[in-house]
């Protein structure tokens, strides 16, 4: 029903999922700040299809990264604007206007958190440790890892906030904090397996990460990794990009 919901300038992309639809728009100065006519643009088209826009649940997250770029405030149809979020979740991960992940963390822990008595029930009931185990990684696992080469590269206090959460769940099923196969373990996994996708298709759109800006024939790579002043991409999915000897 919104396919053809398009936006109006090459700077803009949107993405849709169900009745939620996430417009992105890139600026790098004034005269490309052209959100007003998407958003107007949006608003048209479901006033032709017969949708009714829920201003309320309408905002916008500035992600500035120059000082220089002062962002326009946007207005609905009725002249009122549009109310700035510090944070947007894009298809169950959120990100921050500091481009920073501890809103998201803290919503997952919080999440996983709150499933932990499923498995203190289970454990009165008789259940086995293997079972339990099972329904840990289908149930808070996999909502503490949804999504983790996004943010795998956080700050190590983050990731222990995720650490803290298993360990009180090994405690529950095997009565200690120690498991082989920990949380870490599983997302390195995940991580490897994403590269391997990225690496296997021409296609892929996260492919140009690894483009060289300096070809050299002496490097047999089909891919190269990016560089950088810190220790930070060292700890994301990147790292597998590396020479085989």
């Amino acid at each position: 029903m919104i396919s053809d919901l398009c936006p109006l300038y090459s700077n803009t992309k949107m993405i849709k999922y169900a009745d939620d639809v996430n417009v992105l728009h890139f600026v790098r100065d004034a005269s490309e700040d052209l959100l007003q006519d998407e958003f107007m643009n949006v608003c048209e088209w479901s006033k032709n299809v017969g949708l009714q826009l829920n201003f309320s649940k309408c905002f916008v997250t500035n992600f500035v990264t120059s000082r220089n770029l002062h962002c326009v405030p946007i207005h609905n149809s009725n002249g009122f604007a549009l109310t700035v979020s510090r944070s947007v979740k894009i298809l169950g991960v959120t990100f921050s206007d500091n481009l920073k992940w501890n809103v998201h963390v803290d919503n997952v822990v919080r999440k996983a958190s709150q499933r932990i008595f499923i498995l203190r029930n289970m454990k009165r009931s008789g259940c086995d440790s293997q079972t339990l185990y099972n329904i840990y990684a289908a149930l808070i696992r996999s909502v503490l890892l949804y999504c983790y080469p996004c943010f795998c590269n956080a700050p190590v206090y983050l990731h222990q906030m995720l650490s803290r959460v298993e360990k009180r769940v090994f405690k529950i099923i095997f009565g200690s904090i120690q498991y082989e196969n920990d949380i870490f373990t599983h997302a390195e996994k995940m991580c490897e397996s994403f590269f391997k996708r990225i690496h296997d298709s021409t296609e892929h759109t996260l492919r140009l990460l690894f483009s060289s800006r300096h070809p050299s024939r002496s490097n047999s790579l089909t891919l190269r990794p990016q560089t950088a002043k810190t220790k930070r991409l060292g700890s994301s999915f990147i790292k597998f990009c590396k020479p085989r000897r």
